[in-house]
């Protein structure tokens, strides 16, 4: 069973993937690009990740 460090190391990674994931589409949303197909879903789950996190308050 991995460490609990290791478990937030990854999941900090996944969020900062996310981030980046997100400006991408953004910028192409500015180029006429209004879907990335799965985009939306991986980025959607992150976020209910985020929420479902033990000690994390949304906003």
């Amino acid at each position: 069973m991995p460490n609990q460090s290791a478990k937030m190391d990854l999941a900090d990674l996944l969020i900062r993937k996310a981030g980046l994931i997100r400006t991408v589409r953004d910028e192409l949303a500015k180029q006429g690009v209004v879907y990335w197909n799965g985009l939306t879903e991986i980025l959607d789950a992150i976020d209910r990740a985020r929420l479902e996190e033990p000690g994390k308050r949304p906003g």
